[in-house]
């Protein structure tokens, strides 16, 4: 039951990441490209990955079905990477 707190904990950190990257994108917020990015893609990546853990693993059959959430984390994660684009990128 408790595992759930950490779902919502990252729900609710994408939506302050998506606040820093949009400060970001109009030039109010005076950090790298890199952080405005993480701040949303980090977030992204632990929610998927907790949803896996505590739902979709007990669920899923084959090992296809059962990476996928992992795989789009792993995705996700590597947007951070892509500079300004990355919020544009994860949300693909």
């Amino acid at each position: 039951g408790y595992g759930h707190y950490f779902v919502f904990g990252s729900a609710a950190a994408i939506g302050a990441g998506m606040e820093v990257a949009v400060e970001h994108t109009v030039g109010k917020a005076h950090i790298s490209a890199f952080a405005a990015s993480a701040a949303v893609t980090l977030p992204t990546a632990f929610y998927l990955l907790m949803v896996w853990l505590l739902h979709s693993r007990h669920h899923k059959r084959g090992p296809a079905q059962q990476m996928v959430l992992p795989l789009a984390a792993l995705l996700v994660l590597a947007c951070t990477f892509a500079g300004r684009w990355a919020v544009l990128l994860a949300g693909v």
